[in-house]
Formats: C-alpha cells, structure tokens, sequence
C-alpha cells in the first residue's frame, strides 16, 4: 500500500524505468509480431500501454493536451517509446 505521494514517485519511477526497457528491447519488426492468432500484435500492446497513462489519469482530471489515446499506433519502436517516455514523466 502506498502511504505518500513520494511513495508514489518512487514506485512510478520504478515502474516506467522497467516499462521503458521493455519498449526499448522492440524493433520495428518485432511491431507487427503477435504473440498467438487472433490477438494483439506487441505494437499494439505496447501502444496500449503508453495510451493508457493519459487516458486513465483524465479519468482522475488531469490533463495532458491534446495527446489523442485512440491515436494510431506508430509506425516505429522508436516512436512508442519516445511517446512513452514523454508521458510517463
């Protein structure tokens, strides 16, 4: 249970330090890859993740532009974690 907002920080930081590795191992091929048929391909999941961190905090009444989280999921590996790190600071 977290018990402060520098708990929080803390574990976020941690959170997305691991999460940016993870988007950080994809490539551009490996984007179109899914992991079973008929399911997600890991651009897709990996956009779904960096989408839902404005998405969900909306709900909470913040406020991050004009980021659109039904936005296509990018053409590069690159551009998801650059999309990723920028939201997740």
């Amino acid at each position: 249970m977290i018990h402060s907002i520098e708990e929080f920080e803390k574990y976020f930081k941690a959170e997305t330090d691991y999460t940016r590795k993870v988007l950080g191992a994809l490539t551009d091929a490996s984007l179109s890859q899914s992991i079973c048929d008929g399911h997600r391909t890991l651009g897709r999941m990996a956009w779904h993740i960096t989408t839902t961190l404005p998405e969900m905090m909306s709900h909470a009444g913040l406020d991050f532009g004009e980021f659109n989280h039904e936005a296509p999921v990018p053409a590069t590996a690159k551009e998801i974690l650059n999309a990723y790190a920028t939201l997740s600071s």
